[in-house]
């Protein structure tokens, strides 16, 4: 086994590895969608683009086994940190035993620059590769879900006390309210995963011109005349995680005094009805996965994890 720098020369060859690895993830999930070998070749290219700190190819016996790009994101907000994306990286069935020694030479480079946050996104059935992962210090912080409407038994529900519609401009300035709602809620155990306030500010400025987005399909659920949770879709394009006639439930969250009273199942059961009378086919959502109640409660409604994104920290003062 040996590794070498990436070289543009095995790019039809990395392709093939990872068209490979999106199609054995989804035919796991029973999924019918399997990515071309171009849009696997351009995602890699699109990799290789970026602020790229090393990419690598593993080889045994002169055999192309694996590939890994890793490329570091520059946050001032939450600082930098190492990523290797979803199609930053491939390996034959085989070969997961390598992983590690692609890790370990994509570490080293990020460690010399003071990269201490360390990211791997790895597809949800790839087992083995998740084990070896977390052998190496890594643990689950988020996960990327898929909802198959075409087969979805949709069956919306009413209340007497609730109501679930399209979001309207008058709806801005309680919407506005709730910018923070899931951020605040995800400080507390067993999350712990609060954010810094810039980010928070952020947050802010996006949800003062939500009704305004004429991108988002946005609900909101209301008891009365007060706002008590909201919905907002984006159409996606094709890409690796999700087919055509897709969308992302990008936005969501209940008021903590409804959580428990049906709201959340109602909302959702009219906002993802609304999307299958659009002729749309498939939903993606993330949540992080120490949040319990977006663990349960996804699931619950028939989202199937595609992907986690791993994280590994390093305490800088151990590398003094």
């Amino acid at each position: 086994m040996y590794i070498a720098e990436f070289s543009d020369r095995y790019i039809e060859e990395a392709a093939v590895l990872l068209q490979q690895a999106q199609k054995t993830e989804f035919e796991s999930a029973e999924i019918d969608y399997q990515a071309s070998k171009e849009l696997c070749r351009n995602r890699i290219e699109k990799e290789l683009k970026s602020d790229v700190s090393g990419a690598y190819m593993v080889f045994e016996d002169d055999k192309l086994m694996g590939y890994a790009i890793a490329v570091i994101k520059r946050d001032a907000d939450w600082g930098n940190s190492g990523w290797v994306n979803i199609g930053g990286w491939a390996l034959k069935p085989e070969a997961e035993d390598l992983l590690p020694y692609l890790y370990q030479r994509i570490a080293e480079e990020w460690v010399k620059q003071n990269i201490f946050r360390h990211t791997f996104v790895v597809f949800a059935h790839s087992e083995k590769h998740l084990d070896k992962l977390f052998d190496l210090g890594f643990g689950k912080q988020q996960s990327y879900a898929l909802l198959d409407l075409t087969g979805y038994a949709i069956v919306p529900v009413t209340s007497e006390n609730l109501n679930v519609r399209k979001a309207a401009a008058a709806d801005q300035a309680q919407l506005s309210g709730f910018s923070r709602l899931i951020a605040d809620f995800q400080t507390k155990s067993p999350c712990f995963a609060g954010a810094p306030e810039s980010y928070l500010k952020q947050l802010d400025d996006g949800f003062a011109e939500l009704t305004a987005d004429t991108d988002i399909d946005l609900y909101i659920i209301e008891s009365e005349d007060k706002l008590v949770g909201y919905q907002g879709y984006y159409e996606e394009d094709l890409n690796l995680f999700i087919p055509e006639k897709s969308t992302e439930l990008a936005v969501s969250a209940i008021h903590e005094d409804y959580r428990g009273s049906g709201g959340g199942y109602q909302l959702t059961s009219y906002c993802l009805n609304e999307q299958k009378k659009k002729g749309l086919e498939f939903v993606l959502t993330d949540w992080r996965s120490t949040n319990l109640l977006s663990s349960k409660f996804w699931s619950r409604m028939g989202f199937q994890s595609i992907a986690h994104r791993l994280v590994r920290l390093i305490d800088p003062i151990s590398m003094k």
